[in-house]
């Protein structure tokens, strides 16, 4: 009869250790939902390696202007020289 009571009252806490744990668990850190490793509006710098054709992954929410030039580069046309002005040449003070 004590083996018994034993046996029950391990199989209720076991359960009950199941049953009552947290469905997440973070770890170390800023605790993002969601893990973010390109940018969303513009390619990676420096942009002269994308005027200059090196494209990377595309993103469908880049600006318009680089969906452009990527565009150019991909139908063969590319850009004329002077084309482009690196916003990190012009933004510079």
């Amino acid at each position: 009869m004590k083996n018994r009571s034993r046996k029950i009252i391990m199989i209720t806490l076991l359960l009950a250790m199941l049953l009552c744990h947290p469905a997440v668990q973070f770890g170390c850190g800023p605790f993002s939902e969601r893990a973010v490793f390109a940018f969303n509006v513009h390619p990676d710098f420096p942009l002269a390696k994308f005027a200059a054709g090196e494209l990377g992954v595309l993103q469908p929410g880049y600006a318009r202007s680089y969906l452009t030039v990527a565009y150019r580069h991909i139908a063969g046309i590319g850009l004329a020289r002077g084309y482009w002005c690196d916003p990190e040449k012009t933004n510079a003070r």
